[in-house]
């Protein structure tokens, strides 16, 4: 079977310890984890443009599907049969509303989270 991919900053300490758990819990190794902080990476490759990938969390599903944001997280949540609570959320139409406002204050003040040092164009995003 085709793994799906987990496009994440491992830059941001946020975002590098929940993918970690992900990781942690992910025995049957259902994802693929691409730092998009890595050496190498090019966006264009998952047809997708650099700055897009670097502002909004995106995983590519088994079936070559991009899911963005909560889409992805929710992807994320139900293959790894995790967090079952935001799972209800997503699916209810006033938990998925607040689930979506909640990602673009996020999306907003990522820059201010703690990041690891580095001289890239796109550390700071």
């Amino acid at each position: 079977m085709k793994k799906g991919k987990i496009l994440y900053d491992s830059y941001c300490k946020v975002c590098n310890l929940e993918i970690e758990h992900y990781k942690k819990i992910d025995e049957n190794n259902f994802f693929e984890y691409v730092d998009i902080m890595g050496e190498g990476f090019e966006a264009k490759a998952y047809n997708l443009k650099t700055e897009q990938v670097h502002k909004y969390f995106h995983v590519i599903n088994n079936e070559n599907q991009i899911l963005i944001g909560v889409d992805a997280f929710a992807y994320i949540w139900n293959q790894l049969d995790t967090f079952p609570i935001l799972q209800r959320m997503y699916h209810n139409k006033i938990g998925n509303l607040i689930l979506n406002l909640g990602y673009k204050f996020f999306v907003r003040f990522r820059k201010y989270l703690p990041r690891k040092k580095c001289d890239d164009n796109y550390c700071n995003i």
